[in-house]
């Protein structure tokens, strides 16, 4: 059969999303990817090695030593008759799946080939030479209109974005109580020059009225796995494709309804690829805020202040040589703290937390330890005392905080965890989802990759963030509400602790 096309490879995150469940298909590749996953037979060699291959990895994994051999029995003479007798790929990843799921552990994922970079520029160039009938592809989804005058920051030569993609308009969003609500608006972007706000509820996005998706996720615990991926699902929806708009439904803080119709541009920072899980954008932000820049936060100082901020996207090699800079930099300007902002930040390479923390730590000291069958690893800080210039240094002693929330995970909960125990930061926000065990992908006979952790890992004091979380020193409950105050209420709550 004809295998679909889909207009971008760049999907990679939204097919990803669709897969476990978190959003509903788009029409304009709802019937293609639908139709090829229930008739994409499978040769029962292909089904039974690739059945064999999931249940050896989980099974020597390391994470899952609490499993008992009989109970590896049990769930391999549930599971291995169903998936052996499976004749087609989509009934062979719902055994996989109910089998994955059973576990309740985070870093267990089946991720299908359709959802791989490679695969989908096969599509693109399977789609130069057949088109496919969009018009016959359909998908049971609440379609709205726009309810308010449309206000254009994209030019009207600008087509309409049809799918999420590479680009980004500048927009940061979270699920809270109920709603989901802008967080954050990035400088400079096309959502800032739109003049969106934070605290803004997100109504509908595209074509897509939201409230389906409030109802689905309104029981779920925002500081969870399943939480985190709710909010994975909203910040995927406000992606686009570059020199693409989207047309995004808000309540604005006063209740009005407003519309905007907003430009994607390509993303920030540094482009890389790691292993087969795809290429990705390493985005770093270094700023030093003083006063009156805080001041037009909404943040009041009582004083003179300055604060080194660090952001970024995600642990990736390129964000130490800009840390690395940007210690220096706070060093020489004299700031009073060092706030690192972890939220939305969903881990990535762990050793990296121990070169970060040795800028904090002039001793080595423990974050945590992972272990599996084969022995432990120890997370120790590596003590920076060399500057990016040369110079002999001693680690920063000044107050540090880091901020997070329901989507920082893995590294970000490791690091966070770590330097709240070692007593040398102090955490704000919400509770972390508790998704940290260490993980790797590799490919299946069928295409497909499972992603599986590897190890367990637990914090100095034995303490596990698996299913658990960082629990921040200085909660921040954030509503709508807060945002009246305050452009960023973790920002002002650090401060306001900082100033005692």
């Amino acid at each position: 059969m004809q295998r679909p096309r889909f207009k971008n490879w760049s999907l990679r995150l939204f097919l990803i999303l669709m897969t476990w469940g978190l959003l509903p298909p788009h029409p304009s590749t709802a019937g293609a990817l639908q139709d090829e996953k229930n008739t994409e037979s499978i040769a029962p060699k292909t089904a039974q090695d690739t059945f064999n291959k999931v249940f050896k990895l989980m099974r020597n994994s390391g994470a899952l030593e609490s499993i008992s051999d009989e109970e590896w029995e049990q769930m391999q003479a549930k599971y291995q008759p169903r998936a052996e007798a499976a004749t087609t790929n989509a009934q062979l990843r719902e055994v996989l799946e109910e089998m994955i799921q059973s576990l309740g552990k985070s870093h267990f994922a089946l991720i299908p080939k359709e959802s791989q970079t490679e695969f989908l520029l096969e599509e693109q160039e399977a789609g130069n030479e057949a088109e496919t009938n969009e018009d016959e592809q359909t998908v049971d989804v609440k379609v709205a209109e726009p309810s308010s005058e449309v206000v254009e920051e994209a030019s009207p030569e600008v087509p309409d974005s049809k799918m999420p993609g590479d680009g980004r308009i500048g927009v940061h969003a979270r699920f809270i109580n109920g709603n989901f609500v802008v967080t954050r608006v990035v400088e400079n972007t096309p959502a800032a020059r739109a003049g969106i706000q934070p605290g803004w509820e997100i109504m509908k996005i595209r074509k897509l009225d939201l409230s389906t998706l409030r109802e689905g996720f309104s029981e779920l615990d925002p500081s969870s796995m399943s939480g985190y991926h709710t909010n994975a699902t909203i910040n995927g929806l406000l992606s686009a494709e570059p020199e693409t708009a989207i047309l995004i439904g808000f309540k604005d803080l006063d209740g009005e309804e407003v519309t905007r119709r907003v430009e994607a541009i390509p993303m920030a920072g540094e482009t890389m690829r790691f292993g087969n899980l795809g290429q990705m954008d390493v985005d770093t932000e270094i700023e030093i805020l003083d006063s009156k820049d805080l001041a037009a936060m909404g943040i009041e100082t009582d004083g003179p202040l300055k604060i080194g901020m660090i952001r970024f996207n995600i642990w990736m090699a390129p964000i130490m040589q800009p840390i690395n800079q940007a210690i220096e930099t706070f060093r020489n300007q004299g700031v009073d703290a060092v706030v690192m902002d972890l939220r939305g930040n969903p881990g990535g390479l762990g050793g990296l937390s121990m070169g970060v923390g040795g800028h904090f730590l002039s001793e080595p000291t423990s974050l945590g330890t992972m272990k599996n069958s084969y022995g432990e690893l120890h997370f120790n800080t590596n003590p920076q005392t060399v500057s990016v210039s040369g110079a002999s240094v001693e680690p920063l002693e000044i107050p540090l905080f880091i901020i997070v929330d329901a989507m920082s995970a893995s590294t970000s909960e490791i690091f966070a965890g770590g330097m709240q125990e070692a007593e040398r930061a102090t955490v704000v926000g919400r509770r972390t989802p508790g998704m940290a065990l260490p993980a790797v992908a590799i490919d299946l006979p069928n295409g497909d990759i499972f992603y599986y952790a590897i190890a367990s890992f637990t914090l100095p004091s034995g303490a596990v963030i698996e299913g658990v979380g960082v629990t921040p020193q200085i909660p921040v409950e954030m509503t709508p509400e807060e945002f009246t105050e305050s452009k960023d209420p973790d920002l002002a709550a650090s401060i306001k602790a900082l100033r005692g």
